[in-house]
């Protein structure tokens, strides 16, 4: 059986000051949480809301298809809460099944081709060239985060009409 947890609300302040401070905070706060009291037999989703359409959701333990298809499910659920930025954290992940991918994938797009900013954090190896961002050298500058941002939107060019 899986454990979820759910933060909807963000702990403090004025999010939009400041919002890495307060992702930071909810990475942390994610992070403790999957480390804490969890059986490495069983899959352990957090979630943290640090502000308006930001969150951070970790993954933790043995992900099987079902796990991925499940955490597939939460991420269309919670969309509307992370329209602006979407952090994933995976530092707990044991034995990702390759179907983890194609969620993150279709996360990704769906995040980006609105506008919002994804950003992978602690990816397994074998994970990132499942999502072909590997190889990375993560003793390098990543440190094991792949930030991915949305491309502007194209405007149409002074002086030419559009059909």
């Amino acid at each position: 059986m899986a454990q979820a947890s759910f933060s909807p609300t963000p702990r403090s302040g004025p999010h939009d000051e400041h919002p890495c401070r307060h992702r930071r905070g909810a990475v942390d706060e994610v992070r403790a949480e999957l480390t804490a009291d969890r059986s490495d037999l069983e899959t352990a989703i957090a979630i943290r809301s640090y502000g308006p359409g930001r969150l951070a959701v970790g993954l933790a333990g043995p992900v099987d298809r079902a796990a991925a298809e499940r955490l597939a499910i939460l991420l269309r659920a919670v969309h509307v809460l992370s329209s602006r930025e979407l952090v994933l954290i995976f530092g707990q992940l044991a034995h990702p099944h390759r179907h983890l991918a194609r969620v993150v994938s279709r996360a990704r797009m769906a995040h980006l081709l609105e506008g919002g900013q994804v950003e992978l954090d602690d990816v397994p190896p074998a994970l990132l060239v499942d999502l072909d961002l590997g190889p990375v050298d993560l003793d390098g500058a990543t440190d094991g985060v792949v930030a991915v941002k949305a491309r502007p939107t194209a405007t149409p060019m002074r002086g030419k009409s559009t059909p």
